[in-house]
């Protein structure tokens, strides 16, 4: 309302709800509403105030007002404003009924508005072909990808990025993000001074309230927050429950099975012949350990790991490739082909390989099994035939994504788009 000094003849005034005109209060505010009224300064009652003279000046030389409310609605208060009730009051009341008519009139909306079923696709130029060949792939790419083509174009492709701040939607990645950075310091030392491992693990025990906040606040996401109080004070401690609970574990493991560390952090690079392109397949393994004498792939994870969805029969890999909730499966997968086509010296050559993923969620609940490993025909040890199979479908998958005629378009799955950054876009 920011005609103040203007006149109109005809007035329509939507959404003339209480919560909506006035507005109602505002946030908390650190001061007490007493405290405000003793002294004399602007409470809600104030801002009601200014509200309704901005209205009732707004309808002063009008001919026809028509203001409309909504009695039925299941996301806002369905009340008519105060002001309405006013109106009718002062009309009654300064006995206006012969210059003033006024009348409730009921509207009632049996149809509903159409959905616009049409998805929204990008079509693929020679230009963003040339950005798909030249781009490194990695499993997360892929992974959104299979869950949204439209994403990954958005994200992948033309960059689109979204301002970072910390709030209850990314809370739980940058406790990942924090735990990744600890253990990868941690098992860098270890692997460079296997000698000292207790002593290690004890320096990080005992300084690991001087060891993270330096850690949190590399996060562009904190920023300047306060992390000794409100809800980053919790994540704080989350992030350092979790990093203490599994040193404790994994020493009681070097008592009895020592294990030598390969690589922590590391990144593995592979080529993938799709028609005449070569393709970079890229991605970042957390920790690479030689365990029973075989090559282990440990993932981490703070989230959610469902353990019958890291278990698959050969014969159905498709699957992986099809149903988004083997989306974990499908990267510890990933890391094993690309550990088995990286040509990096300092990897053991060997032929048995097996991947799995340190769940945190599995040491809150002190469970022994907290590594939860990839199967394929019940084996956690992934064969060649068996990456051999995976490499046919991962090609397919390729294909798909240089196809001209398969064009870059919305999910059908809307519980994808929960946590995307672009449902807006897609007016979901």
């Amino acid at each position: 309302m920011y005609a103040r000094n203007s006149n109109f003849k005809n007035i329509i005034v939507l959404s003339m709800n209480e919560g909506v005109l006035p507005k109602g209060k505002a946030a908390p505010s650190m001061l007490l509403y007493v405290i405000k009224n003793y002294f004399g300064l602007p409470t809600h009652q104030h801002k009601d105030a200014v509200f309704g003279y901005h209205f009732f000046r707004l309808l002063q030389r009008a001919e026809n007002v028509y203001l409309v409310y909504d009695n039925e609605s299941s996301n806002a208060p369905a009340e008519k404003s105060r002001f309405v009730e006013q109106l009718k009051f002062e009309i009654l009341q300064q006995h206006l009924q012969n210059t003033v008519n006024y009348k409730d009139k009921p509207f009632n909306m049996p149809f509903s508005f159409p959905v616009n079923e049409t998805k929204i696709c990008i079509n693929k130029t020679n230009s963003i072909i040339e950005k798909l060949t030249q781009f490194q792939y990695s499993p997360t790419s892929l992974n959104t990808y299979l869950k949204c083509p439209l994403q990954f174009y958005f994200r992948f492709i033309e960059k689109i990025t979204v301002p970072q701040q910390f709030d209850e939607t990314n809370e739980s990645a940058v406790i990942g993000t924090v735990i990744h950075k600890v253990l990868e310091d941690i098992f860098l030392e270890l692997k460079e001074n296997p000698a000292q491992f207790s002593a290690i693990l004890s320096k990080y025990e005992n300084h690991i309230d001087e060891i993270l906040p330096p850690v949190f606040y590399a996060q562009k996401e904190i920023g300047n927050e306060d992390i000794t109080q409100g809800k980053l004070f919790l994540v704080y401690e989350i992030a350092k429950k979790s990093i203490l609970d599994y040193l404790k574990i994994i020493l009681e493991e070097w008592k009895t099975s020592i294990f030598q560390i390969i690589a922590t952090e590391i990144s593995l690079t592979a080529e993938v012949d799709v028609d005449a392109h070569k393709l970079c397949l890229k991605g970042t393994a957390d920790r690479i350990e030689l365990r029973d004498n075989k090559v282990t792939i440990l993932d981490y994870k703070t989230g959610k790991v469902d353990e019958g969805k890291l278990k698959c029969v050969s014969e159905d890999i498709t699957t992986i490739f099809a149903d988004t909730k083997y989306a974990q499966l499908f990267q510890l997968l990933c890391y094993a082909y690309l550990y088995q086509h990286c040509n990096l010296l300092s990897l053991v050559q060997t032929a048995e390989i097996q991947c799995g993923i340190i769940a945190f969620q599995q040491l809150y609940q002190q469970k022994e099994d907290y590594i939860c490993y990839a199967k394929i025909d019940k084996e956690q040890v992934l064969t060649n035939d068996v990456l051999s199979i995976f490499e046919d479908y991962l090609k397919q998958l390729f294909a798909s994504i240089l196809d001209e005629q398969t064009p870059f378009c919305q999910t059908n799955e809307t519980e994808n788009c929960l946590y995307c950054d672009y449902k807006n876009l897609c007016n979901l």
